[in-house]
């Protein structure tokens, strides 16, 4: 099966969305309980080069996806990044997740980012383990922060450094 990871296109928002819905469906991965559309075409063309969304796609399909955004919008962040990246159910744990995020973790640091961040629930061993693979180190964790289905979570901030540390 052929695989290209690729710039989004307005045609993938449907996809997107629908592996996104997924997930606030069934999971803890995302706390939204409600809005299973996480993307339209002009808010994925408002992106810009600096927050890229991409695409895995699989035999023509998408079948991931993943994105950069801006931490804070306050400008003293501007060097700071929040990933986030969403596995069709039927390609999990195959390695196109890491393949994924590596390449987004790529254009990161073209595009000049110092840090990337990520906020994961804490009842998710595979997201926490996918980002500790590529790097990201524990830098804190908000303990019954959030709640869907019932239950009180955890999140975990991770964080993964891109530019040398300052002497």
């Amino acid at each position: 099966m052929s695989l290209v990871i690729r710039e989004a296109r307005p045609e993938d928002v449907t996809a997107m969305n629908a592996i996104y819905g997924h997930y606030v469906d069934t999971s803890t991965c995302t706390w939204e309980e409600r809005d299973r559309e996480l993307f339209s075409r002009e808010a994925l063309a408002r992106r810009g080069r600096r927050h890229p969304v991409l695409v895995a796609e699989a035999g023509g399909k998408v079948a991931a996806w993943a994105s950069l955004s801006p931490y804070n919008t306050r400008s003293g962040w501007r060097h700071v990044a929040e990933d986030s990246i969403f596995v069709e159910a039927g390609a999990r744990g195959k390695g196109l997740g890491k393949l994924l995020l590596g390449n987004l973790l790529g254009r990161a640091r073209e595009i000049g980012f110092r840090k990337v961040i990520a906020r994961i629930s804490g009842d998710q061993p595979a997201s926490l383990g996918l980002h500790e693979a590529l790097g990201f180190r524990e830098a804190g964790r908000l303990r019954g922060a959030g709640e869907k289905m019932g239950r009180r979570l955890a999140c975990v901030y991770l964080e993964l450094d891109l530019a040398p540390p300052q002497p």
